[in-house]
C-alpha cells in the first residue's frame, strides 16, 4: 500500500475535524454570548424608553393641554449577523382598577361627578436569549419584573419609592382648582357705600384623566410604540351647583395621592379664605378615601363653575 495515498486523506480528515469543532465551539459558546450581548444592550434600550414614557406622562399631566407624545420601543433583541433569530416581545397598556379622585358638583336636586383615574403600561418578553426581564409603569413609577415577580427598578425599597413618588408632585398634578375674584362694595340701608367684599364670579375646576386606548396591545419582533393623545374638554355639569366636593382614594398601593389631597386641601382653603361667597369648608377622613367639601353662596353674586378634563389616552401599538 503506497503511504503517499493515505497521508494526503488523513490530513484533510484532521483539517475537517478543526473546522468541525471550531464550528461547534462558535455555535456553543460564541453565538449565544453574542445573541445574549445584543439581547442585553436591547433590554436597556426597553429600560430607556419606559423612563422616558413615564416622563411624557408626568408632562401631560402637568401641562394640561393638547398634545401628543411617543416612544418607540424595540420588542426583541438577540439578533447577529451569523444567526438574525430575534426574541420577541409584547407591549399592553391597562386601565388600572383603583379611581384616584373624583370631583361632584352637586345643587339641591341633581349631581355631576368626574374622576381621575391611572394606566398601567408593560413590557413582557419572549424567548429572550439572555433572561426574561420585563418592565412596567404604574402610579408614577418603573417596575422590573422576572418569573412574575416585580421589584422598582430605580429604587431599593417600597419606602424609597413612596418617598419618591411624594417628592416627584405627580399627584398634585391631577387636579387644579382656582377661581376668578373680583371686589364689591358693600352698601348700608340708605344706599351709601360702606365698604367692600371679595367674591369669587367663576371657579376653574381642572381634572387629569387617564385612560387605556382602543389600540393597547402590540407584539412581535420587530418594533412597537408607546403613545399619550391628551385632549383638553369642557365637561357639561349641573347647573348652579352650589357644593363642590373632592374625593381622594388613600387605598393604593404607594401614597401617590397624599400630595394631592394636599394640594385639593391647601387651594380650597385658599379660595374659602380669599372668596367670602365660598365657605363651609369641611374635611372628612373616611376609611378609604378622605373628602374636602366647599359650599358656594350664590345670594350675592352669581357664580359660574367650570370643569376641564385633560384626557390622556394612553395606547400601545
Amino acid at each position: 500500500m503506497d503511504d503517499s495515498a493515505v497521508s494526503p486523506v488523513i490530513a484533510v480528515m484532521l483539517i475537517l475535524a478543526v473546522l468541525v469543532t471550531f464550528v461547534s465551539v462558535v455555535h456553543v459558546v460564541v453565538v449565544p454570548s453574542m445573541k445574549a450581548q445584543d439581547e442585553i444592550e436591547h433590554l436597556e434600550a426597553v429600560e430607556e424608553a419606559f423612563l422616558r414614557f413615564s416622563s411624557d406622562l408626568e408632562l401631560a399631566a402637568s401641562l394640561k393641554q393638547d398634545l401628543r407624545l411617543s416612544e418607540r420601543v424595540r420588542l426583541g433583541g438577540g439578533s447577529i449577523v451569523i444567526n438574525p433569530a430575534r426574541s420577541s416581545g409584547t407591549l399592553r397598556v391597562g386601565q388600572e382598577p383603583a379611581w384616584l379622585m373624583n370631583v361632584t358638583l352637586s345643587n339641591a336636586t341633581a349631581s355631576t361627578t368626574v374622576t381621575s383615574m391611572l394606566v398601567t403600561c408593560s413590557y413582557t418578553p419572549s424567548g429572550n436569549y439572555w433572561q426574561d426581564q420585563g418592565y412596567r409603569w404604574r402610579y408614577g413609577y418603573v417596575n422590573i419584573s422576572k418569573a412574575g415577580l416585580e421589584t422598582p427598578l430605580e429604587f431599593a425599597t417600597m419606602a424609597e419609592v413612596a418617598e419618591h413618588v411624594n417628592g416627584s408632585g405627580f399627584g398634585a398634578t391631577l387636579f387644579d382648582l382656582d377661581a376668578r375674584v373680583h371686589s364689591f362694595p358693600v352698601y348700608n340701608e340708605t344706599g351709601a357705600v360702606t365698604g367692600s367684599t371679595t367674591n369669587c364670579t367663576a371657579v376653574e375646576i381642572e381634572v387629569v384623566n387617564f385612560t387605556a386606548g382602543e389600540r393597547h396591545f402590540a407584539s412581535g419582533n420587530g418594533f412597537g410604540t408607546l403613545a399619550l393623545d391628551c385632549t383638553v374638554s369642557e365637561v357639561e355639569t349641573v347647573e348652579e351647583p352650589d357644593v363642590i366636593t373632592i374625593r381622594v382614594n388613600r387605598d393604593l398601593p404607594v401614597p401617590l395621592t397624599a400630595m394631592l389631597l394636599e394640594k385639593c386641601n391647601a387651594t380650597a382653603s385658599a379660595l374659602a379664605g380669599r372668596c367670602g361667597n365660598l365657605g363651609n369648608l369641611t374635611v372628612t377622613a373616611g376609611p378609604d378615601c378622605d373628602e374636602v367639601s366647599v359650599e358656594i353662596d350664590r345670594t350675592a353674586t352669581p357664580v359660574e363653575v367650570g370643569v376641564r378634563v385633560a384626557g390622556v389616552t394612553v395606547m400601545a401599538y
